[in-house]
């Protein structure tokens, strides 16, 4: 096993070369991960030593294979290669030939410190190859759950050992193998691993009464779309009346269909921009997402992707957070627009909304979770599967119930079901909340603007307030403290109170279209509120350049006000955008967003936004060698993701959101 310490930086250590005998090399490597005493488990440490001595035979292929499997020396450790997987299957697929043990695979991780004389010029390397976070990333806390925080400072090195050894053994053998590899040069490495990364052929669970009740719920569903696909086509069900034929054609996949693909006129009264610019929100979210995990995956040139934060082009992928923003404007927007026209014909009631909305947007939510929560762990298996998928499955089967409360948002810690789910959170609470504004704005017009313009500015002070006394960044960035991050992601970014303006900016603008007394405007009104809308995007996006460079000095007041007003002014910008299209003035722009194709794509962002996150993870959790940043790759890489969320997100539509949606709205019929 060709193990070596690899960042000795001209150490005492040199990998093995290829003129050197084979017979030479398994020797060096037994001597060199020789089992130590302090390893307590006796099996562990004979087995180690018999898999060892065998590698000396070159006959036994089993043994050359786990030597073979664990991780080598990596080329472009200073272009941040410094995760060293090795060959997770072959690991895996090593049986002894007496069935003694098979291949365990560990994903170890080393931190790195320095001491003696050459102390400081260690440390500026190691501060180079781990893009100068290593101090940033210290810590625990932040590192369990399941969160997406930068992880540039992780080092791994795959071993592949005998199944008989623990976690802990493993720490131990490679730790004091590690020591006694670079004693001499100055750099000092901790070993950790957990047993969450060790991983063998032989994992299987069995089913559980929640399997069970999951499958059935799966088998239910199937049959009903089944059943009522083939009598929708046998029978003219439509003009049949009765609850059974209408749940029924509720599942039926031809009329769901029929339904997606319909792109007939709108009614008169439909805000058509919208489906482009949900659309387009939805995609972005994916794209950020997946920019986030950037930062957590392993990468042979990872130290480039810090270099793009300075790069013009490549920032507006990184400040990419202002999605969400603009789906709580699309939602305080239709909140208010519904409502009003409800109160003007005397048909709003609060409860009957409320368990509408409900009822709306549980049903597909429901089946992702229960999705986790039983066969998204057995789907398969990597490196870094109990990581990413793993702690997710956890997560939901501790504290759906906070999911389905929809207040996941504000319960503390960093195990989160569905961790994009905050979201749904913050827009349920939103809109049971938005008619003690909606009602007066309606009912009392002076009040309601009294009340209104105190709303808006207990949001922008809010967030402003939150991060002087926490002393937060303005927005999400790689410079700061990953515990710094955590604590912003919790006490700021999911929270309800801080995240509110661009939903009230949505409720006032949902208001005028209701009053429907647009003034007539000149050409030059209208062309100066496309340029300062597009000024102020520009912005949002860039104005935060300077303060998340790592050359920025923190201030204070400048995070405090770019975090209290940069989403209220996105979402004043958008609100130019829906405005100047739904009232005549959009041209080109509002062609376009209102493009039928818009419509079925707009149709699904739901489902893409349940599921997107699952297959992110479920990549990042098989990923069994680093990959290379490059923007063709990403470009391809993004693409082919998004074809296959949107084929899962089709399937969830057509088979569960859209017939339960029909048969709840039947429902409410009656």
């Amino acid at each position: 096993m060709s193990i070596i310490f690899w960042i000795t930086l001209g150490g005492s250590v040199s990998p093995i070369r290829s003129e050197d005998s084979t017979m030479k090399w398994t020797t060096q490597i037994a001597d060199f991960l020789e089992p130590i005493s302090s390893i307590v488990d006796s099996r562990c440490r004979n087995d180690t030593l018999d898999c060892l001595e065998a590698a000396k035979n070159l006959s036994n292929t089993w043994a050359i294979g786990m030597i073979d499997a664990t991780a080598n020396y990596p080329a472009g450790i200073l272009s941040g290669n410094i995760r060293s997987m090795g060959n997770f299957d072959q690991c895996l697929k090593i049986r002894h030939p007496d069935n003694e043990y098979v291949g365990k695979y560990c994903l170890a991780r080393l931190n790195y410190s320095a001491y003696g004389e050459n102390e400081d010029t260690i440390l500026e390397y190691i501060d180079l190859v781990t893009a100068g976070r290593r101090l940033l990333e210290l810590g625990d806390d932040w590192d369990k759950g399941t969160l997406i925080l930068p992880t540039y400072s992780r080092s791994e090195l795959a071993l592949c050992l005998p199944s008989t050894c623990s976690a802990k053994d493993v720490a131990i053998m490679t730790g004091d193998a590690i020591r006694r590899a670079t004693f001499e040069t100055g750099v000092q490495v901790a070993v950790s691993l957990e047993d969450d990364l060790c991983y063998t052929a032989l994992r299987t669970e069995p089913f559980t009464g929640v399997d069970y009740f999951v499958t059935f719920i799966c088998v239910t569903l199937l049959t009903f779309t089944i059943v009522g696909s083939a009598w929708s086509i046998i029978t003219n069900v439509q003009k049949r009346n009765g609850v059974l034929p209408k749940i029924l054609r509720a599942f039926s996949i031809v009329d769901n269909w029929h339904q997606l693909a319909n792109l007939g006129p709108p009614p008169n009264d439909a805000i058509t921009c919208l489906d482009g610019i949900r659309t387009l929100s939805t995609v972005w979210v994916v794209m950020t997402h997946q920019t986030m995990l950037i930062g957590q995956l392993a990468y042979i040139n990872k130290l480039e992707t810090m270099q793009t934060h300075n790069d013009y082009w490549y920032y507006v992928i990184w400040n990419s957070y202002f999605n969400v923003d603009t789906f709580l404007f699309v939602s305080g927007l239709l909140r208010a627009y519904n409502l009003t026209k409800e109160l003007e014909q005397g048909r709003a009631n609060y409860l009957k909304s409320g368990l509408q909305r409900y009822l709306r947007l549980t049903p597909a939510y429901l089946f992702v979770i229960i999705f986790y929560v039983s066969y998204f762990d057995r789907l398969d298996t990597g490196p870094t599967w109990n990581v990413y998928v793993g702690r997710n499955v956890e997560a939901c089967r501790r504290y759906w119930w906070h999911n389905l409360l929809y207040i996941n948002n504000y319960v503390p810690g960093n195990d989160k079901c569905l961790l994009q789910s905050w979201y749904l959170s913050a827009d349920m609470q939103l809109f049971l909340v938005a008619p003690l504004l909606v009602y007066p704005l309606w009912k009392w017009r002076l009040i309601g603007k009294m009340l209104f313009t105190i709303a808006v500015t207990v949001s922008i002070v809010l967030p402003f307030l939150t991060t002087w006394i926490n002393e937060f960044p303005g927005t999400y960035m790689f410079t700061v403290r990953n515990s710094v991050l955590n604590s912003y992601a919790h006490d700021l970014y999911m929270a309800t109170h801080d995240r509110m303006s661009p939903y009230l900016v949505g409720v006032l603008l949902g208001h005028l279209f209701h009053l429907k007394n647009s003034p007539s405007l000149a050409k030059w009104k209208v062309a100066a509120g496309w340029i300062a809308s597009l000024a102020v995007m520009y912005a949002c996006v860039y104005g935060a350049k300077d303060m998340t460079s790592f050359q920025h000095t923190y201030n204070i007041l400048e995070s405090a006000l770019y975090g209290g007003l940069h989403r209220f002014a996105w979402a004043v910008a958008v609100a130019w955008v829906v405005y100047a299209c739904h009232v005549g003035y959009g041209g080109p722009v509002n062609a376009f967003l209102s493009c039928s194709a818009f419509r079925i794509l707009g149709r699904l962002s739901y489902c893409v936004f349940l599921t997107h996150l699952a297959v992110l993870l479920y990549n990042a959790a098989v990923l069994q060698v680093p990959r290379q940043l490059h923007i063709y790759i990403s470009i391809r890489d993004f693409m082919g993701d998004f074809v296959f969320i949107f084929a899962l997100s089709l399937l969830l539509y057509i088979f569960v959101e859209l017939p339960l949606y029909r048969v709840t709205k039947e429902m409410f019929k009656k």
